[in-house]
């Protein structure tokens, strides 16, 4: 009889085992994968503002306002009918803010990375740039371009990476009149964009 019990708890555990294996792969293989609630909250406008991070792709981590809605993927082709719409899109209840992200096909290197983003705004019809700026972090050589785009009277503030010899870029977005409500957030936000684990926690500092 002890065997028999024996056998049925291995089984158990081995049952176990392997459906915990199975859901932890499937929150691993999400799009966007939630690490941490982040603490320190950021007053936008009259509001507070606490940040959860995402795991992007399993490719790095990105801030996002914890109350921002993840568009699914009927939503995204319903709102962004075109081959070169972002893969995955964040935006507030009102449909005023947003967050980009696009992880494109295109070859980049980091050497190249500048003078393709100088080439691309000097494209941009109707955009007045207030900042365009090459920085290193995390090893990574960053393009960071801020500006008003009239067209669609909305303030863009973009970061531009490579991983894997791919161009990545994510864009926050949001109305003129809403930009020096979420200019601070949003530069906090596209700054904290780290590719490791540990550097998560080190967001904040």
């Amino acid at each position: 009889m002890n065997r028999k019990i024996e056998i049925v708890l291995v089984l158990t555990g081995i049952i176990l085992i392997v459906v915990g294996a199975y859901i932890a792969a499937n929150l691993v293989h999400d799009e966007q994968m939630e690490i941490i609630e982040k603490n320190e909250p950021l007053k936008v406008g009259d509001e507070v503002v606490k940040f959860k991070v995402y795991r992007v792709d399993q490719l790095f981590f990105l801030q996002v306002p914890e109350t921002f809605l993840t568009l699914d993927e009927a939503t995204l082709n319903a709102n962004y009918p075109t081959d070169d719409r972002p893969e995955l899109v964040f935006q507030d209840a009102a449909n005023e803010t947003h967050i980009f992200v696009t992880t494109t096909n295109e070859a980049m290197t980091d050497d190249l990375l500048p003078s393709h983003v100088t080439n691309l705004q000097s494209t941009l019809t109707g955009f007045t740039t207030e900042d365009m700026s090459t920085y290193e972090k995390y090893g990574k050589v960053f393009v960071k371009l801020t500006g008003v785009d009239s067209t669609t009277n909305t303030y863009r503030d973009i970061r531009y990476f490579t991983l894997d010899n791919k161009l990545v870029i994510v864009e926050f977005n949001t109305l003129v009149t809403k930009e020096e409500d979420w200019k601070k957030a949003s530069t906090l936000l596209l700054d904290a964009i780290c590719f490791q684990e540990n550097d998560v926690e080190k967001i904040d500092d």
